[in-house]
C-alpha cells in the first residue's frame, strides 16, 4: 500500500436481440440464418466454453474463440447448396484485422469469395452475387488484438428464403402502399399516418393496399402483429391476402386515446400460405362528422424473433453464486431473516432440480432464471443493517452498495479516487496478460475507479470479457461505473448528426412510439446488471450514468431536442423501472449534465435537467471545456464549486465523472491543469472520485506525460486500487 490513510471497522432476461435473421436495408424483408445450429468445424478452441457451436447459436451471449494466434479458421456446413447473397460476421472484442472468406461446393475445393486486410471489429456485413455454396469458410488471417480471433455469430443469408416483412417506416416514401380516394396516406414522423374521410356508419367504403416487396411464407412463424393509434372509436379490418386467391380478415378494436398500442395475432394453420398483400378498412362506431385519423407503425408479418432463450449455463452461475452467498454469509458480514435464508434455500434446490432435469422444456428453464433472480433481489432486499449516515434513493439498495456510497461520503475532502473509462484498453505493448492495464504499467497500481460502456449491452450484444473485466475489477476492490451511449430506435448512432430522427427521446415514455423499444433496451441491461457477481456471490454495485451531458446538444436524449420536463420524467421512469420492476438493487445513479451550464446561471443552470432527490444519489459533471489548459482554473474550479455545494446542501455525493485532455499534449496536465486547482480549493476538492477518459486521452509507458503522471500518482491526495481498505463490507473509520 502506497499511503496509509485508514482501516476498516467490519459491522457486517431475458430479453436480446437475435442472431437468427437479418432484414437489409431498403425492402424490410427478414431473411433465414441458414447457418442458425449448422454443422461447424474449427482450427482450434481458445478456451474451454468457446466452442465453434457458440457462434452458430444464435445467441449473442456466446462466442467462439481460436487459440491466441494468427491463421485460425471457422466452417459452417449448410447440409446443401444454397444460393448465398449476405454474410454477416458480428465480431467479439478480440477481432480479426485481416481474413479471407472462402465457398465451397463439397468442402474440398475453395474459393476466395472475400477478402478484408483492414478489419475494424464491427459487425461486417458481406454481399455476395447470389454465390452457389454449401460451405463456408472464414480464415482469421491477422488478428486485431493480442487475444485470439472471436466472433459471436456468423450468419448467412439468401434473398430466396424470406421468413418476415417489418415495414417500420423508416425508408422515404410509401413503396407498396396506395390508398382509394377517400384516404389519404403520409409519412410522418417513421409511421404512416392515414386520414379517411367523413362516411355513414358502418360502411365499407375504400380501403388501404399493402403489397409485399416478395411473398412472404408464414408456415413456420404464423405471426401478423402492429401498432397502432387513433382519434376516435373505430374497426380496423386487416384483410390477408395470399397466393392463389385465397384470404382471411382480422377485426381490432381501437380507442380514441391517441395513444399506441400493439395489436398482436396467431394466424390459424388455414391461413398459412404466401402472403402477398394486406388491406386495411377503417370503421367508425358512429357515423363520421370528422375525419377519422389512424397511425400505423412496426407492421410485422411472420417472424417475430427479437426474443432468444436463456441457456442453462445462465442458470448454474446462478445457482453457484446463491449457494455461495449463503456461504459466506456469516453473522459477522450479513444479517437477514431466517425466513428470508429459508425461501432463498428453497429457491435454490428449485433451480438445481431444473437443472438435474434434462427433459423440461426451455419455458421451464425460463421460469427458473426469473425466480431465482427475485429470490436473490429478495434475501439481498432483506440484510439487516445499523444506521448509516447517508441514504441511497433505493431503500432495498443491496448492503455492499450502501456501504460503497457512505465510504464514498467518509472520504469526502481528504482524497479523491482516480478513474479511468476502459481501464484495460491498452495504447502500450501487450504481455498476453488478460487485464494488462496502461496506468498500472506505470506506476504499478489499477486505477480505483473502473467505468465501462453500456452501449452494446442495450443493443443486445452480451460482452463476456467484459464481464469478467468488471468482476476482476470488484474482486480487487475497485469500484465499478457505467455509462450508457444509448443507440437510437434506426439503430444508426447516438450523436445526433447520425441519426434520422434526432427528437427519438421524446418518444420513448409509455404512449410514445418507441416505447416497447425502450423497454427492449432497460430489459437487457437490467438482465446485464444481474449477472454481475463478486467472489462472495454478491450483487456488484454500479455508478449508473444514464443519459449524460444532456445539456450539450450533441446526443439525441438532451438539448434541445428533449425539454428538461420530458428528460426528467424520462429519467424517473428509467429508476422506477430499474428498481421497482426489474429490482435491480445495485445500483447508485449519477446525474452528470456537462461543463455547458453557466456560472451565471450558478445552481440553477447545473439543475435545469435535474430530475429530482429521489432519484439522483451522485451529482456529477463531464468537463472537457474547461480542462484544457492552466488558464481555464478558474471557471474549472467555479464549475466544481456550484456542483460540490449542491451535494453538500442535498446531503449526496459529487464527482468530476469526465475529464481528461486528449494526447495529452501538456505533459503536465494531471498535476498542473487537473490535481493542483482541484486540491487547492476547499470545497472543488470535495469530489469523490475523477475519471479520465480513455485511448488517447491515457499515457503508457515512454509517453512525455508519464513523469507527470508519477507525480499525480504519488500525491497524497489522489486513491489509485491498493491505498484503501474494503469499501464494500463495512464503514470507514479514522
Amino acid at each position: 500500500m502506497r499511503k496509509v490513510l485508514i482501516v476498516i471497522l467490519f459491522i457486517l432476461p431475458l430479453f436480446r436481440l437475435t442472431g437468427g435473421a437479418q432484414s437489409p436495408s431498403g425492402n424490410g424483408i427478414v431473411y433465414r440464418n441458414l447457418a442458425l445450429h449448422a454443422s461447424v468445424t474449427v482450427s482450434s478452441v481458445g478456451e474451454k466454453g468457446l466452442d465453434g457451436e457458440n457462434a452458430m447459436d444464435g445467441d449473442t451471449l456466446t462466442r467462439w474463440s481460436s487459440a491466441w494466434k494468427d491463421d485460425e479458421w471457422i466452417q459452417v456446413d449448410l447440409k446443401k447448396a444454397y444460393p448465398v447473397d449476405r454474410i454477416v460476421i458480428k465480431w467479439e472484442v478480440a477481432y480479426t484485422a485481416a481474413y479471407i472468406l472462402q465457398a465451397s461446393p463439397d468442402g474440398v475445393k475453395w474459393t476466395d469469395v472475400f477478402n478484408e486486410n483492414n478489419g475494424d471489429g464491427r459487425t461486417d456485413v458481406i454481399a455476395l452475387p447470389s454465390l452457389p455454396a454449401r460451405y463456408l469458410r472464414l480464415l482469421c488471417v491477422r488478428r486485431g488484438t493480442r487475444f485470439g480471433s472471436s466472433l459471436w455469430e456468423l450468419e448467412v443469408y439468401s434473398n430466396n428464403h424470406p421468413i418476415a416483412m417489418i415495414e417500420d417506416f423508416e425508408a422515404p416514401g410509401l413503396k407498396g402502399w396506395s390508398g382509394s380516394e377517400n384516404y389519404l396516406l403520409n409519412p410522418e414522423c417513421n409511421t404512416l399516418r392515414i386520414e379517411k374521410s367523413p362516411s355513414p356508419s358502418g360502411m365499407l367504403s375504400g380501403s388501404v393496399l399493402m403489397t409485399m416487396p416478395q411473398p412472404i411464407p408464414t408456415a413456420d412463424y404464423p405471426f401478423f402483429s402492429f401498432k397502432s393509434k387513433a382519434n376516435k372509436n373505430l374497426r380496423l379490418i386487416v384483410k390477408l391476402e395470399y397466393r392463389y386467391g385465397m384470404a382471411t380478415t382480422i377485426t381490432s378494436l381501437l380507442n380514441s386515446d391517441n395513444r399506441w398500442h400493439k395489436c398482436s395475432y396467431a394466424l390459424e394453420p388455414s391461413q398459412v400460405q404466401l402472403l402477398e398483400k394486406l388491406s386495411f378498412q377503417l370503421i367508425s362506431a358512429v357515423p363520421d362528422k370528422d375525419t377519422i385519423i389512424l397511425y400505423l407503425d412496426d407492421i410485422t408479418i411472420g417472424y417475430q424473433g427479437n426474443i432468444q432463450k436463456t441457456h442453462k449455463g445462465l442458470l448454474q452461475k446462478l445457482v453457484r453464486n446463491a449457494e455461495t452467498y449463503l456461504l459466506l454469509s456469516g453473522d459477522n458480514i450479513r444479517q437477514f431473516p431466517e425466513n428470508a435464508r429459508t425461501r432463498y434455500k428453497n429457491e435454490i434446490q428449485r433451480a438445481s432440480e431444473v437443472l438435474n432435469n434434462a427433459s423440461l422444456a426451455q419455458i421451464e428453464i425460463d421460469k427458473a432464471v426469473e425466480q431465482i433472480m427475485i429470490a436473490n433481489a429478495d434475501i439481498e432486499a432483506s440484510v439487516v443493517l445499523p444506521p448509516t449516515p447517508m441514504k441511497t434513493c433505493n431503500p432495498d439498495a443491496t448492503s455492499e452498495t450502501r456501504f460503497l456510497y457512505n465510504n464514498l461520503k467518509l472520504m469526502e475532502g481528504r482524497a479523491i479516487f482516480f478513474g479511468q473509462m476502459d481501464p484495460f484498453f491498452l495504447n502500450g505493448n501487450p504481455t498476453g496478460n488478460l487485464f494488462q492495464s496502461d496506468i498500472e504499467d506505470i506506476c504499478g497500481s489499477l486505477p480505483a475507479l473502473g467505468s465501462w460502456e453500456l452501449k452494446n449491452i442495450g443493443a443486445g450484444f452480451m460482452d463476456t470479457l467484459m464481464c469478467r473485466e468488471v468482476e476482476y475489477y470488484y474482486n480487487k476492490n475497485g469500484i465499478i461505473s457505467f455509462c450508457w451511449h444509448m443507440m437510437d430506435p434506426a439503430g444508426r448512432g447516438f450523436y445526433t448528426k447520425d441519426i434520422p430522427d434526432p427528437y427519438a427521446g421524446n418518444e420513448l415514455l409509455p404512449g410514445g412510439k418507441h416505447h416497447e423499444w425502450f423497454l427492449g433496451q432497460l430489459d437487457r441491461i437490467a438482465f446485464f446488471f444481474r449477472q454481475l457477481k463478486g467472489q462472495g456471490g454478491e450483487s456488484i454495485p454500479v455508478l449508473f450514468r444514464p443519459f449524460h451531458e444532456m445539456d450539450g446538444d450533441w446526443f439525441w436524449w438532451g438539448k434541445p431536442y428533449v425539454s428538461a420536463e420530458t428528460f426528467a420524467r424520462l429519467w424517473q421512469f428509467t429508476y422506477d423501472y430499474l428498481t421497482k420492476v426489474k429490482r435491480i438493487n445495485n445500483l447508485l445513479f449519477v446525474f452528470s449534465p456537462c461543463d455547458r451550464f453557466k456560472a451565471r446561471d450558478g445552481e440553477l443552470g447545473y439543475l435545469h435537467y435535474y430530475p429530482g432527490d429521489s432519484y439522483v444519489d451522485v451529482l456529477a459533471q463531464d468537463n472537457y471545456g474547461q480542462a484544457r489548459t492552466a488558464a481555464d482554473s478558474g471557471a474549472f474550479v467555479n464549475q466544481l464549486r456550484i456542483m460540490t455545494k449542491l451535494a453538500e446542501e442535498k446531503n449526496k455525493i459529487s464527482a468530476l465523472s469526465e475529464t481528461g485532455l486528449d494526447g495529452l499534449g501538456i505533459h503536465d496536465w494531471f498535476t498542473q491543469v487537473l490535481l493542483k486547482p482541484v486540491k487547492n480549493d476547499s470545497l472543488a476538492r470535495r469530489v469523490t472520485y475523477m475519471a479520465i477518459w480513455n485511448r488517447s486521452f491515457v499515457p503508457y509507458p515512454g509517453h512525455l506525460a508519464v513523469p507527470d503522471f508519477l507525480k499525480f500518482y504519488q500525491d497524497p491526495v489522489t486513491l489509485f486500487m491498493g491505498d484503501y481498505p474494503d469499501l464494500y463490507h463495512g464503514l470507514i473509520k479514522d
